[in-house]
């Protein structure tokens, strides 16, 4: 079982995410694990009623790390009201749409509460 942990203070932010921009009046929070020793996380803000996925640090090998990271952090902005879930990561773009994201206007995005429903739902 791969245990994923929240991140909300800033310097612990800093520390994972070293040389991020991160904002003034924005609420960012992680999600970190270890698994087969190696450190994964991932970094997203809070900005009104939108998810951004920030950064993504995970091995491309290990699917089941990154889509945990994804659904840890979609849960956490759905729990919090947040409605619509964003992201311009395109190299996690496989893991996104297998979640129910789907691309428009460059970005991927998609309703939290459907994102979290069908994560749980899809074969």
């Amino acid at each position: 079982m791969i245990k994923f942990e929240c991140v909300t203070e800033l310097s612990e932010l800093q520390c994972l995410f070293p040389g991020e921009p991160f904002c003034d009046n924005v609420r960012y929070a992680a999600y970190k694990t270890e698994y087969g020793g190696n450190d994964f996380s991932l970094l997203f803000s809070l900005n009104g009623n939108i998810c951004i996925l920030e950064r993504i640090k995970s091995d491309k090998n290990e699917p089941s790390v990154t889509d945990g990271l994804l659904r840890s952090a979609l849960d956490f902005a759905f729990r919090r009201g947040v409605d619509t879930a964003v992201c311009s990561l395109f190299e996690f773009s496989d893991e996104l749409i297998s979640l129910g994201f789907t691309q428009k206007d460059g970005v991927l995005s998609g309703n939290t509460a459907e994102l979290l429903q069908g994560s749980c739902c899809k074969h």
